[in-house]
């Protein structure tokens, strides 16, 4: 670098382009890193879970069962952890021992120092409680058998530090109602519509309660990362696959926010992106057509 603070630079865009050039080092602004997973449940997983591990003696071994990741998601954004569902992913983390959900650290080849088994709404309340022994400020509340709203739902909980609890779409159960009384919230935030979480449920709340929720996953996922505001990186996925619930652990220790598309790129997508204009991209499509868009709207 010259002693005048400026350098010839030669550097790749990602998009393809290298260019040679002089720049003002404080003053620009690349594109944003853009990485498209592989379309397969064991390698996404590990691939996500690399960019926010490069090992951990320590990790939470779910089965793949949403619900199971989410709570896995608690314990990892309050005690640094990965999730992980494949063994694949424990052998590259290196890791030593496990805190199952609904699985034994065995299986993996780890020494357990605690599973948990047993119904959703049991383990979710019973994680809860242990996390937040002082309460919760917030508590989020999403559809125990909607997974989009529920994978969603981990950026935020990482943002406001909140626990995740499930709610059936018309009743809210009383194990459920029990633990939001011992965490004495100033707020409950609901994940979703009302078609899926419904206006009695919202009703059955004593304290203040915000909804953030559209039509679908797509609508739902953008309101909650806009609602978030400013992060570094986001992950943007297909609208019909599970294989987002691979980049739980990326989510919970970034705070990456997940957003869903079934159009491509739409114009709402687009705005967020330019205003918040994050480091890293990350892409879960079959299809070549998303990248393509993300790439265009930094044109």
């Amino acid at each position: 670098q010259a002693e005048d603070g400026i350098r010839d630079v030669e550097r790749s865009r990602g998009l393809g382009d290298v260019y040679k050039r002089q720049e003002f080092t404080l003053y620009v602004k690349d594109y944003p890193e853009i990485y498209s997973t592989p379309l397969n449940f064991n390698l996404s997983e590990r691939v996500f879970t690399s960019k926010a591990y490069k090992k951990s003696e320590t990790a939470i071994i779910s089965d793949k069962d949403f619900k199971s990741v989410v709570v896995g998601a608690l314990y990892s954004i309050k005690g640094g952890y990965p999730v992980i569902t494949a063994k694949s992913t424990a052998d590259y983390l290196n890791a030593k021992n496990g805190i199952g959900i609904n699985v034994k650290p065995s299986d993996f080849g780890l020494k357990e120092i605690t599973t948990l088994n047993g119904s959703a709404y049991a383990i979710v309340s019973d994680v809860a409680r242990s996390l937040y022994p002082n309460g919760a400020k917030n508590v989020i509340v999403a559809r125990s058998d909607l997974f989009p709203d529920s994978i969603v739902a981990i950026s935020l909980a990482k943002a406001v530090d909140s626990p995740i609890l499930f709610t059936e779409n018309n009743r809210l159960p009383n194990v459920i109602k029990e633990t939001i009384k011992q965490l004495n919230p100033e707020r409950v935030i609901i994940i979703g519509g009302e078609k899926a979480v419904s206006k009695d449920v919202e009703n059955s709340f004593d304290v203040p309660v915000l909804r953030l929720g559209g039509a679908d996953r797509s609508e739902t996922s953008l309101i909650v990362a806009n609602y978030i505001g400013k992060f570094d990186g986001i992950i943007i996925s297909d609208f019909n696959t599970n294989l987002s619930i691979s980049c739980v652990s990326l989510m919970a220790k970034e705070g990456y926010p997940l957003v869903f598309t079934k159009d491509g790129i739409t114009d709402d997508v687009a705005t967020l992106l330019r205003r918040v204009s994050p480091d890293k991209i990350y892409i879960i499509s079959d299809s070549s057509r998303v990248k393509e868009e993300v790439e265009g709207v930094f044109e």
